[in-house]
C-alpha cells in the first residue's frame, strides 16, 4: 500500500492540474482578503451612503423614507466597526474564507474526483495486481490519499488566507491558543474528508467525470446537504424523529466550526447528546459519515469490474 500511496504523491507532484487548483486557492484567498479590505475602507462607507442614499429615497414618501434611512444607518454602523480592520479570530477568518460555503471541500473534492476517475481511463489500474489483495490495497489506499490531499488543500487555504489578511492589515480581538486552532484544523479537515469520501464513492459507482463534476460541486458545496436538512425539517413536523436526523448529517458540523476556536466547548441542548461539546459533536458525525464510506468502498465499490 505505501508504494501504491508513494506512486500517487509523485504523479500529483507532476500534475498540472494539481499545482493550477492550488494557484486557485492561493489567489482566491488573496482576493477574498482584498475584497475585505476594500469593504472596511472609509471609501466603500462613503460611496454605499451617497449611492443608496441618493438612489434609495428619490421618489418615497416620507414614512418609506425614514425606513430606508434606518436601514442604512444600521447598514453604516456595522461597516464602520471594519474600519479598525480587526476580526473576531483567526479560526473565525477561516471559516469564513475557505469553510463556509464549502470552498475548501469543493475545491479537494474535485481534485479527489478527477484524479481516482483517472485511473481507469488512462488504464492504470489495469497494470495493478486485482485480486482480492490488491482491490483491498488499491481502495485503502486511495482513502489514505483522499485523506491526505484534503490535509494538504486544508493547510494551503490556512496559510494563504492568513498570509494574505496580514498583508492588507487586518489583526485579530481575540488570539486562539495553538490547541484551539490545532482541534479546528482537525475538525475541518475530518468535514471535508467526509465530503471527499463520498464523492469518492460516486465516482467509483458511476466512473463518469460530468458525473463526479457535478457531485463535487453539489456535495461539497454543501447545497445538497442544506437542502437534504431543510427537508427533513419539514418532513419533522410530520414524523419528529425525522427533525432529529439533520444533526447526524456532515453539513450539521459546519455551524459548529462557524464562530471559530472559542465556541467548540459549547454545548447545545438540541442535539442528541445534551451535554456534548461542539467539537464532540462535530467529531462524532464526520467520522461516522466517513466510517459508513468507507463500508461502501470496501462492501460495494471493490466488487466492481475494473475495466
Amino acid at each position: 500500500m505505501f508504494n501504491l500511496f508513494r506512486s500517487d504523491v509523485y504523479r500529483t507532484v507532476r500534475s498540472p492540474f494539481f499545482w493550477v487548483i492550488t494557484a486557485i486557492a492561493v489567489v482566491l484567498m488573496l482576493g477574498a482578503a482584498g475584497m475585505m479590505s476594500w469593504i472596511s475602507s472609509p471609501q466603500f462607507t462613503q460611496m454605499i451612503e451617497v449611492s443608496v442614499g441618493e438612489e434609495g429615497m428619490r421618489g418615497l414618501p416620507a414614512e418609506q423614507q425614514a425606513a430606508v434611512q434606518a436601514d442604512l444607518d444600521a447598514s453604516l454602523a456595522e461597516l464602520e466597526s471594519l474600519h479598525a480592520k480587526k476580526l473576531d479570530s483567526v479560526t473565525g477568518m477561516w471559516a469564513g474564507a475557505f469553510l463556509d460555503g464549502g470552498f475548501l471541500g469543493l475545491l479537494g473534492s474535485l481534485f479527489v474526483a478527477l484524479y481516482l476517475l483517472a485511473d481507469f481511463k488512462k488504464g492504470f489500474v489495469k497494470n495493478l495486481p486485482m485480486d482480492r489483495r490488491g482491490r483491498l490495497r488499491y481502495y485503502a489506499e486511495k482513502v489514505v490519499f483522499v485523506a491526505a490531499t484534503q490535509a494538504f488543500f486544508l493547510l494551503a487555504c490556512a496559510a494563504a488566507s492568513a498570509a494574505s489578511y496580514a498583508l492588507f492589515g487586518f489583526t485579530y480581538e481575540h488570539t486562539d491558543s495553538a490547541g484551539g486552532m490545532s482541534l479546528w484544523l482537525l475538525l475541518a479537515w475530518l468535514i471535508c474528508t467526509a465530503y471527499a469520501l463520498l464523492v469518492a464513492c460516486l465516482c467509483w459507482a458511476f466512473r463518469n467525470e460530468a458525473v463526479a463534476a457535478v457531485a463535487a460541486a453539489a456535495v461539497s458545496s454543501g447545497i445538497v446537504g442544506a437542502f437534504v436538512t431543510q427537508l427533513l425539517l419539514y418532513a419533522g413536523k410530520a414524523v419528529p424523529v425525522l427533525g432529529a436526523v439533520p444533526q447526524w448529517l456532515p453539513v450539521s458540523a459546519f455551524a459548529n466550526l462557524r464562530p471559530g476556536a472559542e465556541s467548540l466547548g459549547a454545548t447545545n441542548a438540541d442535539y442528541f447528546f445534551a451535554q456534548m461539546p461542539a467539537w464532540g459533536h462535530a467529531a462524532m458525525v464526520t467520522l461516522l459519515a466517513s466510517a459508513v464510506m468507507c463500508v461502501i468502498v470496501f462492501a460495494a465499490c471493490r466488487r466492481k469490474d475494473i475495466a
